[in-house]
């Protein structure tokens, strides 16, 4: 166990590690101190007693570590926390209250981590957020709702990641799209029983012959 026991060694250790604010004895824990911890590691404000969890210290914490909003009092979160904490990590988007859920901080949380599409609120969720999501992770197509899958997005989606086009409504897997998909497949993710993702008038002209192939595969069989 860490023998702490001046303010100097205080500070030393929680800024090597936040966490060493659990060896600090109780009259050593100053605001200063309850700081310098946080802004190591955010997580570390568990360990900061209540009547020292300040507003500029929870701002502190997020900007370390966007998760840690979710220790945040509701009453607390403000604007400008939350959007520190969603730039820091997009899903801590989960733990922003719906009423500061605005299109700005969405956009934020979205560009740090396309995953957070998941916590958007539907009334604020436009072509423009999911266009920025998919073309990250286009396997995020999954979260986007089926009336905002426009070809735009579902067309950013499988040149993100070729596997998306089974989110692909089937009216939409035009000759473009699915030449897109195969496009950017890499390694082994287009195998044979991935064409049953692709309409067969498409295939036949992606894959001209596929049919005789496959009868001749089965004869084989």
């Amino acid at each position: 166990m860490i023998m702490i026991v001046t303010r100097e060694e205080a500070l030393d250790a929680v800024s090597r590690n936040g966490f060493a604010l659990r060896c600090v004895p109780e009259e050593l824990l100053t605001p200063e101190v309850c700081l310098a911890a946080v802004r190591s590691c955010g997580h570390a404000l568990e360990a900061v007693p209540e009547a020292m969890r300040t507003p500029e210290l929870y701002l502190e914490a997020v900007r370390e570590c966007g998760y840690v909003l979710r220790l945040v009092p509701e009453e607390i979160k403000t604007e400008a926390l939350c959007i520190a904490a969603v730039r820091r990590h997009g899903m801590a988007l989960e733990f922003v209250p719906e009423r500061l859920r605005t299109r700005g901080i969405c956009m934020d949380a979205v560009r740090e981590e396309a995953y957070a599409i998941q916590y958007v609120p539907e009334g604020v969720l436009d072509e423009e957020i999911c266009l920025g999501a998919v073309a990250a992770k286009g396997s995020v197509l999954k979260y986007v709702p089926k009336r905002l899958r426009t070809p735009a997005v579902c067309l950013a989606a499988v040149d993100s990641a070729c596997w998306a086009i089974d989110c692909v409504p089937m009216e939409l897997r035009t000759l473009e799209l699915c030449r897109a998909a195969l496009d950017g497949r890499t390694g082994n993710e287009w195998e044979p029983e991935f064409w049953d993702e692709v309409p067969m008038a498409v295939r036949q002209v992606l894959e001209p012959g596929w049919e005789e192939k496959d009868h001749e595969e089965d004869r084989h069989d």
